[in-house]
């Protein structure tokens, strides 16, 4: 699953200044988020970060979607 394009709320990070931001992810990394809220971009880790996405209002753990996408995807079709 890809997260670009995606309407996140930071639940929950080891950061709290993240905690209660949103935005759209518009970059994903192994490791990052990159996130845009409004003319604002801040980069958040995935580890242990808790994200509400938008559309479903799912809730995801980040460390479940850690590593590269491609990888991600690659396993899933196993």
């Amino acid at each position: 699953m890809s997260l670009i394009g995606e309407s996140v709320t930071i639940v929950k990070s080891p950061d709290l200044g993240f905690e209660g931001r949103r935005g759209r992810v518009v970059l994903e990394t192994a490791n990052t988020l990159l996130i845009a809220d409004g003319g604002l971009r801040f980069t958040v880790a995935k580890k242990g970060v808790s994200l509400r996405l938008g559309r479903s209002g799912e809730t995801v753990e980040g460390d479940s979607i850690s590593g590269r996408l491609e990888d991600r995807l690659e396993a899933k079709r196993r």
